[in-house]
């Protein structure tokens, strides 16, 4: 009996991700997204005999990056959101973030995210990518992997 490999297929395009009302488009090319848990869920500790006891930090802050082509629509969008945020008090940048893999079903979800600078700015012969970092102090992730074809 032949061992059947399995193939699963993934599609960036099925990949949408909004924040607040700011659909998040026009990716650059190779790692578009990246999710960061800032530290552990847990730490432990080994005792003299070996005993481990183990603590849960609580910690759920998220850095999310965004790489984006100079051309994407959304670049203005978050421009403007995080003007807004820097002149005005009280929180008016923060916003829902969502990521949805419509293939797999992977979920990430934070209910308040908001811009941690403005993306750097270059220009140059060719296009230049602009990458847009997010902060959440409490970020749900649910991974699923690839349907086999």
């Amino acid at each position: 009996m032949a061992y059947k490999q399995k193939l699963a297929t993934f599609d960036a395009s099925e990949v949408v991700m909004s924040w607040g009302a700011t659909k998040i488009d026009g990716l650059a090319d190779g790692t578009f997204v990246e999710v960061v848990q800032e530290n552990d869920s847990f730490t432990d500790v080994s005792g003299a005999d070996g005993e481990v006891m183990r603590s849960k930090t609580n910690d759920r802050r998220f850095e999310i990056t965004f790489t984006l082509m100079q051309s994407s629509d959304a670049n203005g969008p978050l421009s403007e959101a995080h003007n807004v945020d820097i002149r005005t008090p009280n929180g008016d940048g923060i916003q829902p973030l969502r990521i949805y893999d419509k293939a797999s079903g992977t979920v990430i979800f934070a209910e308040k995210a908001w811009l941690k600078r403005h993306a750097d700015t270059g220009f140059a012969k060719e296009h230049t990518d602009r990458v847009w970092a997010l902060r959440s102090n409490n970020v749900d992730v649910k991974m699923a992997g690839n349907p086999a074809v």
